[in-house]
């Protein structure tokens, strides 16, 4: 179960892939603790926390976390579903109840549908060759590897 979960192409160019939601997630969570007030407290209260700066509290938590794990490629597949489920929250939320027209509606979305995109890649295809996960699976194949 463990090395389905962490298996991994021999891909180097998946660190830049992996770069795009690591940085911005860990960003935005740092936000959230630095200026709880002005980043997601409407986005928390429309979730129904009954205290909004505990909730920003908990998820930029969440943010930073899973996103120092994509970053350092470490159990990315299971890093990577909190915040498919945030940002998947955050549109559900926030984004698609505006009745702006849609020329506004695709301005407002172009990267929220990077971040979905980059994110179902890494989940499909692992960390690349420069990850914890790699490493574990290598480590793994030469001790179950027959002498």
């Amino acid at each position: 179960m463990f090395q389905a979960i962490v298996v991994t192409r021999n891909s180097p160019g998946r660190i830049l892939i992996r770069l795009m939601p690591g940085l911005i997630f860990l960003l935005e969570g740092i936000q959230k603790f630095l200026n709880p007030e002005m980043i997601a407290i409407d986005y928390v209260q429309r979730m129904g926390f009954d205290d909004p700066s505990l909730g920003v509290k908990i998820l930029g938590g969440i943010e930073i976390i899973c996103a120092l794990l994509i970053l350092i490629g470490f159990l990315t597949r299971i890093a990577i579903i909190p915040l498919f489920l945030i940002i998947c929250t955050f549109l559900y939320v926030i984004k698609f109840p505006d009745n702006q027209g849609m020329d506004l509606w695709i301005q407002k979305l172009k990267l929220d549908f990077c971040l979905i995109i980059s994110l179902i890649y890494l989940f499909l295809y692992g960390a690349g060759k420069w990850s914890i996960d790699r490493w574990f699976t290598q480590r793994k194949k030469s001790f179950y590897d027959p002498i």
